[in-house]
């Protein structure tokens, strides 16, 4: 930062949700969120209550479900340790292999009224990599930044926009494929969601008070794939 001038950050705000990237780029090789592979060892570390601005963040959570699957044969982590929490390992077969991560977290609503249930869902394909350094694994996540108050809440019943950011292998490409949905009803029932320029999604929010769920389904082009499902966002108030 300048000598002299005024910078904003917030902190914080929703929309809460999964984070890959680590500050300037640090990752899981040194504790900082992401997934890396070092030889056969993959490290992991998926906090899933990132803010808005996409500074990571851990949560209290009531109930925490993890899965690492390998040609659909779950391989257990080596320290027996959430990679929701903090850092943990897998040892990995050396051929090159189709894997599926799934990581799902909730919280006690009367304790953080958004977010309440984030789960993630990545396929990719990994083969062991040369040993000595974390090289990156092909996930992706999308980072919803909406302007809301200091509460995660919007006004209900108008139009509105939340920017969208894609992290992670598939930044800064044309995705394979990129679709939203959005749920108005705790994730009851979904409908799909307009992108618009691939930079937001327009969003009509219900007259009247309640909630926004949020998923995004995403194909980079090697193949990759994300599930990502947010409920209740964020709120909406008259």
């Amino acid at each position: 930062w300048k000598a002299g001038r005024t910078y904003r950050e917030r902190f914080g705000v929703g929309v809460f949700g999964p984070v890959l990237n680590g500050p300037d780029d640090l990752g899981p090789g040194r504790g900082y969120p992401g997934v890396g592979r070092d030889g056969n060892t993959l490290r992991a570390f998926l906090p899933l209550f990132g803010d808005g601005s996409g500074h990571w963040g851990l949560s209290d959570a009531t109930t925490v479900t993890t899965k690492l699957e390998a040609d659909g044969k779950e391989i257990a982590d080596d320290y027996g340790i959430q990679p929701t929490v903090e850092p943990t390992e897998y040892t990995l077969p050396a051929a090159d292999t189709a894997y599926r991560l799934t990581v799902d977290s909730s919280r006690d609503p009367a304790v953080y009224p958004v977010s309440t249930r984030v789960r993630a869902e990545w396929t990719f394909r990994s083969a062991r990599t040369p040993e000595g350094e974390f090289a990156a694994v092909p996930l992706s996540t999308v980072r919803f930044g909406p302007d809301l108050t200091l509460a995660s809440t919007a006004k209900a019943g108008r139009r509105f926009d939340v920017p969208f950011t894609v992290e992670g292998a598939a930044a800064g490409q044309r995705p394979a494929k990129l679709a939203f949905q959005v749920s108005y009803d705790d994730g009851a029932t979904w409908q799909p969601a307009k992108s618009v320029g691939g930079t937001h999604l327009s969003l009509r929010h219900p007259a009247t008070a309640g909630s926004v769920s949020l998923r995004a389904q995403l194909t980079d082009r090697a193949g990759n794939t994300l599930t990502q499902t947010i409920d209740r966002a964020y709120l909406t108030t008259p």
